[in-house]
């Protein structure tokens, strides 16, 4: 009968998720409070319930949630309840709780993965080398021809889930959310790369054929039949010399933002899978470094095929940053992309909760609070 009721608890956790994916979060809010009735000591509710928008943490509870981390049956159960009681102290401006409980929280995850700071080094220097300046002299013009894609590229946190939230807004085009359609269809083009070749060559024998047929293996996958899809896959900003190999017209939108915004935006969050940069911050700003040189030397190759947006501007000049997005993807102007909190689509990152409010200011200088445990670790 007790595991009866476990199992009753984490369906309504898992359902009352899927309404705060909708932006439903009344009926999320009450959901997990059944869960937590049912099983008071369920970490992942308490999780998932912490970044509902207008949550209020009692003192009770907060010693409820406390005593649920300290008594935790399973590693992972103490991780996420560190993310969540996090959460908890940071919305009540305790903010050196909040940086104590979310470091223990990062560090045990981090000795659960195996992640070399090393290899996204190597991994940009080989990008670089393999995408020349001097491969693209006249190979880059005959990719497919389509302009359906829209890639929303950059680091986690940085904004691309509201540029997605943004343009879907718009009635011709449908968000796809964060594909790996990409990755898989570069794959096969790989074979080809030969790394011994003088710089300039490397590429040579990636032929239009081959090109065109990644490219038709990419749009394969994506979801829907609208005239337009975002790809919001932040690590495809590894990618770009593919899809401008690939797509003679496809929109590149990369969004930048703050870096100590960023990392600590990484930093407080516990990721599902991947990022496993994110569980230190020295690794962080590692990470970040390494990402900042590559769209560096993108823009100096594909300035064109390009639009930088930074994440402040648009916070602090939404409608002439929106026009910007708009006219770059070749869209008519919509005045639904200037209200897109009422975009009703279904939001699975973890910025889905930010998205279904408009414009706010406030996440702008939030790191500041934490600043002092920042500059000591980047």
């Amino acid at each position: 009968m007790k595991k009866k009721k476990q199992s009753h608890a984490y369906r309504l956790c898992q359902q009352a998720t899927k309404a705060k994916q909708k932006g439903l979060y009344r009926k999320a809010h009450e959901l997990y409070n059944k869960s937590l009735k049912i099983n008071p000591f369920l970490a992942a509710t308490y999780y998932e319930r912490s970044d509902l928008p207008d949550l209020n943490i009692s003192d009770m509870e907060l010693a409820r949630m406390e005593k649920v981390f300290s008594t935790a049956s399973t590693l992972q159960d103490k991780i996420i309840m560190a993310f969540a009681l996090a959460r908890a102290y940071d919305r009540r401006e305790e903010y050196e709780k909040a940086f104590d409980i979310l470091q223990t929280g990062n560090e045990l995850k981090r000795k659960t993965i195996e992640y070399n700071p090393s290899t996204i080094k190597k991994d940009i220097v080989r990008i670089m080398e393999v995408f020349s300046e001097f491969e693209f002299s006249g190979t880059e013009s005959s990719g497919h021809e389509t302009r359906k894609p829209i890639f929303i590229i950059g680091m986690p946190r940085s904004g691309t889930t509201l540029i997605e939230q943004i343009i879907s807004s718009h009635p011709d085009v449908v968000a796809g959310g964060e594909l790996y359609a990409l990755n898989k269809a570069v794959i096969p083009a790989f074979s080809y790369v030969n790394m011994s070749a003088p710089m300039g060559k490397r590429l040579s024998a990636v032929n239009k054929n081959i090109r065109i047929r990644c490219a038709e293996n990419y749009l394969k996958m994506l979801p829907g039949n609208s005239r337009r899809v975002t790809d919001k896959m932040p690590a495809n900003f590894l990618h770009v010399g593919w899809i401008c190999l690939l797509f003679k017209n496809a929109k590149i939108i990369h969004v930048n933002r703050n870096k100590m915004a960023t990392i600590f935006s990484c930093y407080q969050q516990y990721f599902t899978n991947g990022n496993e940069y994110a569980y230190n911050l020295h690794e962080l700003s590692e990470y970040y470094d390494s990402y900042y040189l590559l769209m560096q030397y993108w823009n100096i190759l594909f300035k064109e095929r390009i639009l930088d947006i930074n994440y402040e501007d648009i916070v602090l000049n939404q409608e002439d940053e929106t026009r910007k997005i708009i006219e770059f993807c070749e869209l008519e102007w919509n005045d639904a992309c200037l209200s897109f909190e009422k975009n009703k689509r279904t939001v699975t990152t973890l910025s889905a909760s930010q998205v279904r409010r408009p414009i706010y200011r406030s996440s702008l200088d939030h790191w500041k609070k934490y600043a002092q445990y920042l500059d000591q670790a980047c």
